[in-house]
């Protein structure tokens, strides 16, 4: 009786664990993924900076921060076009265009970031 229960539990165990990754294997044909890394201009990983996905054509957009090491992933993109954006405190926001993402693709995009320049104007009288 004791054999029956756990070779039951092991089953759902496996069975479980076979359908989670097999509904992550069908989001990433049915999508698409950018991942890569921000650096600062010193090669120094960025922690916290937003990087967004938008389709101009359509307005989709999806955000996401770079984890400790600057990495980020962008996922669940349908196919098209994006422009990925990178925003930082004090440094230049920076831009990609056009980055083509299809079915079941995997996109690197890597940015360095450079410091943000500040135009004050001074008027005497």
């Amino acid at each position: 009786m004791h054999r029956i229960r756990r070779t039951s539990g092991l089953t759902i165990l496996v069975l479980s664990v076979f359908w989670s990754n097999l509904a992550d294997a069908q989001s990433n044909v049915t999508t698409g993924m950018v991942q890569g890394t921000v650096v600062d201009a010193e090669r120094t990983p960025l922690a916290g900076a937003v990087v967004e996905a938008s389709n101009p054509d359509t307005g989709f957009t999806r955000q996401t921060l770079t984890d400790k090491d600057g990495r980020y992933t962008v996922s669940l993109l349908p196919p098209a076009e994006f422009d990925i954006r990178v925003l930082y405190p004090t440094l230049q926001p920076e831009t990609r265009r056009g980055v083509s993402v299809a079915l079941g693709s995997r996109v690197i995009v890597a940015f360095q970031m450079q410091p943000a320049v500040f135009k004050d104007e001074v008027v005497v009288t």
